[in-house]
């Protein structure tokens, strides 16, 4: 119940950001010390047919100053349908409950590695913008 919550107001914050800043998309967003990275804006790297943008949920706790990725979830993309699934199924699932700077830890999917390596791309993106941006 509660990560649905979580999610839920996740997803009105980034909808009014949206709604109020229609030029300049935001990239983090921040509740009781629990933040949503959009990585569209912060990472081009390119898997197999362009981007491939994530939703990074992350939990951090201001005590011990450690960050753990509570889920990651695909944004739109143009890659592959089958190779992509590959990697949604297989490799993006490794990373909910990882400590954040951790993250190049998680192996990429075998005949999809464009699109693997993308992904890792925008987690150390999203990683770098969140060290470089929290409050």
């Amino acid at each position: 119940m509660r990560k649905t919550v979580f999610t839920i107001l996740m997803c009105m914050m980034c909808l009014i950001s949206f709604a109020q800043a229609p030029h300049k998309p935001a990239v983090m967003f921040s509740f009781m010390n629990n933040y949503v990275i959009l990585t569209e804006s912060i990472c081009d790297t390119k898997g197999y047919n362009g981007t491939t943008p994530l939703c990074v949920f992350v939990k951090y706790d201001k005590e011990t100053n450690t960050a753990k990725i509570v889920k990651v979830e695909p944004l739109e993309n143009r890659e592959t349908p089958g190779y992509f699934k590959s990697v949604i199924q297989n490799m993006i699932p490794k990373y909910a409950g990882l400590n954040f700077d951790v993250h190049d830890e998680v192996d990429c999917v075998s005949g999809a590695t464009y699109s693997s390596r993308a992904v890792k791309e925008n987690i150390k993106a999203a990683y770098n913008y969140f060290i470089e941006n929290r409050r």
